[in-house]
């Protein structure tokens, strides 16, 4: 009897590291989507300070001094938020790199087992033939 088909088996590792790698690059898309507001905070925020000091030497008065400082104070609360966000982002990547690399493994020793099992079986079978054929010689020279 041929033993257990590891199809299945191989078949439902496949699925799980297709997903791991589904999750591993979704990771990655939010990980570059919130680089690119931080990066956008960031530019905005060199903005206002560049105007600031423009307007510095043009001389400003103390209420547009203050509205410019808040909206720095508050920009770079958004950034100092979205560098925290950044880190976690960044340890989602590293665990989901770890957890697809834990199934692609898990596949890959389930395939070597396929080919292993497959080469025994077929071993199996050419002997279990040989066996059969020289049954068949003796068979027929004892006549």
């Amino acid at each position: 009897m041929k033993p257990f088909s590891l199809d299945v088996v191989l078949k439902y590792r496949k699925r799980q590291k297709d997903r791991a790698r589904n999750r591993y690059q979704e990771a990655q898309n939010q990980y570059n989507i919130v680089k690119q507001e931080l990066l956008a905070q960031q530019a905005k925020r060199t903005s206002l300070v560049n105007d600031l000091s423009q307007l510095h030497l043009q001389g400003i008065d103390i209420t547009k001094h203050i509205r410019y400082e808040n909206h720095i104070e508050l920009l770079q609360a958004e950034i100092d938020l979205l560098k925290e966000k950044l880190k976690k982002k960044q340890e989602k990547i590293v665990r989901e790199r770890t957890f697809l690399l834990k199934k692609s493994q898990e596949h890959k020793v389930m395939d070597k087992l396929k080919e292993k099992q497959n080469l025994e079986w077929q071993q199996h079978l050419e002997k279990k033939e040989a066996t059969m054929t020289d049954e068949m010689a003796i068979l027929y020279r004892n006549r």
